[in-house]
């Protein structure tokens, strides 16, 4: 089995593989909705998760430090709240 650590360290790689390949589409990776995982979005699994290390790295800081990127967490977090 496992340790989830190492599943967050193999998410982190590969987000930052997809940030230096494309910013664009790592961003709108972060915010597309999963139906597998209840309409959710891999930005929001990791706020969920506790997942600091993911959620502070620069993809994940850039979309959050854009304005509709903050309003979209702010409705996101609220709804699934």
């Amino acid at each position: 089995m496992h340790d989830c650590s190492e599943f967050e360290g193999i998410a982190i790689g590969v987000l930052g593989e997809c940030f230096t390949s494309d910013e664009s589409k790592t961003k709108s990776l972060l915010v597309r909705c999963i139906p597998s995982y209840g309409h959710t979005t891999l930005l929001q699994l990791a706020v969920e998760a506790d997942n600091k290390e993911f959620v502070g790295h620069q993809a994940c800081q850039n979309l959050l430090n854009t304005s509709g990127g903050a309003r979209w967490m702010n409705w996101k977090l609220e709804i699934s709240g």
